[in-house]
């Protein structure tokens, strides 16, 4: 059963999880700036253990793990919008 509530907070955490998206690119977009190099380049190296042990480094990582889990959030909330309005 649909009702207005479920639209509601639908739409407010749909607005939350864009909010949180823009914030994590901008750091990542930051980031990427400030050393040069995509985000893709800079996880096989801190993977391989060439950029570990500084503070922003361990940041972008968080936030590339984050991005990840907000961007998949995203889509099941667009499943559940596209559901409802069937």
């Amino acid at each position: 059963m649909r009702t207005d509530e479920y639209a509601i907070t639908l739409s407010r955490e749909v607005n939350i999880c864009n909010k949180k998206l823009k914030e994590i690119e901008s750091f990542i977009a930051e980031m990427e700036r400030k050393y040069k190099v995509k985000t893709e380049v800079f996880i096989e190296e801190y993977l391989r253990g060439e950029r570990s042990g500084d503070k922003d480094f361990e940041k972008w990582k968080e936030n590339y793990e984050a991005l990840k889990i907000w961007l998949e959030r995203k889509k099941q909330y667009d499943e559940i919008y596209m559901a409802m309005r069937t």
